[in-house]
């Protein structure tokens, strides 16, 4: 009889151990679903000089950082290249434009693409300034040193550069877009 008791209160043991991780394995598919599908805002935690901290208004600083952070990105990618790698460069720098630029630009860009294929063009910049003025745009000054199969030639260009914000994403982690850009030749 003790025996029968014993093996009774095994099962009923058993049985409440089944429940509670049944319960608690639930619980844990509840929270983590939440927490996968409740966060549509991706939460910026900037690190700087000013500190560590949870990024939650406009105007804090990292945003300016991040901003020419992404304008030098852009620069690198669009004026620094050869025929090997014009697709992988200037591709990169088309994702950063936006839809309306880059429907404006797409010929041009294209047309450069066969320039460069046909004359083995190799392009090289420095950025020696980078300003924003009051209106939000920014301005760069770029030494470039252009090369062709036996030519070489040194430019200055002067280009102005207005962003716009967008959603962040995998692809666009910076959350800006290219909204117009213009290319002065100094000399």
């Amino acid at each position: 009889m003790r025996i029968h008791y014993q093996e009774i209160l095994k099962r009923n043991i058993q049985f409440i151990l089944f429940i509670a991780l049944s319960i608690l394995c639930g619980l844990t598919t509840v929270v983590g679903l939440k927490a996968i599908l409740g966060q549509k805002e991706p939460l910026i935690i900037g690190i700087d000089a000013n500190g560590t901290r949870i990024v939650s208004s406009a105007q804090d600083p990292i945003y300016k950082t991040e901003a020419i952070q992404f304008i030098q990105s852009f620069f690198f990618n669009t004026y620094n290249f050869n025929h090997d790698n014009f697709y992988k460069r200037v591709g990169v720098a088309t994702t950063y434009m936006s839809e309306d630029l880059w429907k404006k630009k797409q010929s041009k860009i294209l047309d450069l693409k066969t320039r460069v294929e046909n004359d083995q063009i190799e392009l090289m910049s420095q950025i020696k300034k980078l300003s924003k003025d009051d209106e939000g745009n920014y301005h760069g000054l770029l030494e470039i040193s252009e090369r062709t199969r036996l030519n070489k030639k040194e430019h200055v260009l002067k280009v102005s550069v207005r962003l716009k914000i967008t959603d962040r994403t995998r692809n666009n982690p910076y959350g800006l877009e290219v909204d117009s850009y213009e290319e002065t030749l100094i000399h």
